[in-house]
Order: structure tokens, then sequence, then C-alpha cells
């Protein structure tokens, strides 16, 4: 166990515990303490950024169809040293920027941006935030080469 998370509702003045790098014996103790305060933990094995192929961000964008969103993904590639997440979404660095609009769902897109697409279509009533990775090899619990490590609804006045 690399890296513990957890959040709970509340307000925007809250901010969650987060407990770095903890041993097993501590995980154990401290989840029966975050359930008994109705935290909702997230546990998960550490992925290094030196696994990225691609990180970015996809949000909601207006389409034609004012009740079907459009999605924007901005990523950016490792080149000199690894890239994460929070290069992009903090940091504003971005080497690619593609619009998946709703009109392509049926044409199969491929690579990368397919993979994408297929998962966030689900999305498409929704205006919706998400963080992404795209690694070398299939990790996490799925074993998958696309995980996302953020979804937020945005407010319609923020799309």
């Amino acid at each position: 166990m690399d890296d513990v998370q957890v959040f709970k509702r509340a307000s925007e003045n809250t901010y969650p515990p987060h407990f770095p790098y903890i041993t097993k014996n501590f995980i154990a103790e401290t989840l029966k303490i975050l359930l008994n305060y109705k935290w909702i933990p997230i546990a998960c094995e550490g992925i290094s950024l030196e696994m990225n192929q691609l990180a970015g961000i996809i949000k909601a964008v207006p389409g034609r169809n004012p009740n079907i969103y459009d999605y924007l993904v901005e990523a950016a590639f490792p080149k000199d040293h690894p890239i994460g997440v929070r290069a992009i979404s903090h940091g504003g660095k971005v080497d690619i920027r593609v619009k998946l609009p709703n009109a392509i769902a049926d044409i199969g897109i491929t690579g990368v941006f397919g993979e994408i697409w297929n998962s966030i279509k689900q999305f498409r009533r929704k205006p919706v935030y998400l963080e992404f990775s795209y690694t070398k090899l299939p990790v996490g619990w799925k074993k998958q080469r696309l995980i996302f490590w953020e979804y937020h609804e945005l407010k319609e006045e923020a799309v």
C-alpha cells in the first residue's frame, strides 16, 4: 500500500486527510477510525510518473446540441522528464489539444483518443471535468492503461 486518500462530502472549505506511504498496520487501524466517521477511504497501489505515456484533463464544452456536451482533451507527453496530471491541471503545460464532439461518436476513433472517448461517452449529458493518465503498461485493479484520477461535475455556468 503506497498511498491513501479519503473523501467526505463536506463544505468547500474542508480538506480530507491524506496519508502518503503508510504501513499495512497503520492502514488497518486508520481505516477503522475513518469508517466510524462515515468517511469513504480509497486505497491504491502507487503508480510512478515514469509509467505515463500521456497525462491530461478532459472537460465538457458546449456542443451543437444544448443537451449534449462535446469534450476538450488537453494533454502533455513526457519528453525530458516524467509527466503527471498536475503539470497540465495546475501548471498549464499542454502539448496537444483535441476536441471530441459527440457528432463523431459513431465514426470509430482509434488509439489513445478512442479509449478516452469510449470511457467518457457515458457522461455526454453531464458537464464533467476529469483528470487522467495513459500508462505504458496496464495498471490498477482493472489492469488497464487509461486511469482516471479525479472526476468533478461542473456547474452549468462553468462550461
